[in-house]
């Protein structure tokens, strides 16, 4: 197991399929987590805070993803969640590339958090570290979609594609990536240290 574990009364049971009040929890904390994420992205409109949302989304949406994590006693909730949040992003005009990113990293965080047992804070912590890696999909369609700068250029602004276009280099992707994963580590530890006493009446430590 990873991290240290106790089981208390007031614990959420762990395990077993999900149920009604589990997806509404998904649900709920899904949306505090995308308007979170809306508000950081708004500072996307000046070009260089576009390629900075990479720190600055997993350091502001720690809490409420930590937050979610002492109702996430069950296999499948962090999976479904992340892909809420993937879709949301697509909806909302990141390219269709980052759903599908979220798949991965779900599964990925999912079975972090299953090696933690659904117990461990340093399993939260590190499931939403990997778990945040699924924001690079906003950077895909630069590379991967011929006609997204152009289209990006029709909606915001040629002198917006101008000032964006140095970064778009090979070394991008993977610097949003390890820049997700760092941010998302620092910004669980942040929400971990903010809501300590719900880690504890939630049985993780």
């Amino acid at each position: 197991m990873v991290g240290s574990q106790m089981t208390t009364g007031s614990a959420p049971a762990t395990g077993g399929r999900l149920g009604g009040r589990d997806l509404i929890n998904i649900g709920i904390y899904a949306a505090l987590y995308c308007v979170a994420m809306t508000v950081v992205g708004i500072f996307g409109y000046i070009p260089i805070v576009m390629f900075l949302l990479s720190v600055l989304c997993p350091l502001i949406c720690g809490i409420p993803f930590m937050m979610f994590m002492t109702r996430a006693k069950k296999p499948g909730m962090i999976l479904i969640f992340n892909v809420l949040a993937g879709l949301f992003m697509w909806l909302t005009g990141m390219g269709f590339y980052t759903p599908l990113v979220s798949v991965a990293t779900g599964i990925a965080a999912e079975l972090v958090w299953r090696a933690g047992g659904y117990r461990s804070s340093v399993a939260a912590v590190l499931a939403y570290a990997v778990l945040s890696v699924f924001i690079v999909g906003n950077y895909l369609p630069f590379f991967l979609d011929p006609s997204y700068l152009s289209s990006t250029g029709q909606k915001i602004g040629q002198g917006y594609v101008e000032a964006i276009r140095p970064f778009l280099q090979g070394w991008l992707i993977p610097a949003e990536a390890v820049a997700c994963f760092v941010s998302g580590l620092v910004g669980g530890l942040i929400g971990r240290s903010v809501l300590r006493r719900h880690f504890q009446k939630a049985g993780i430590l």
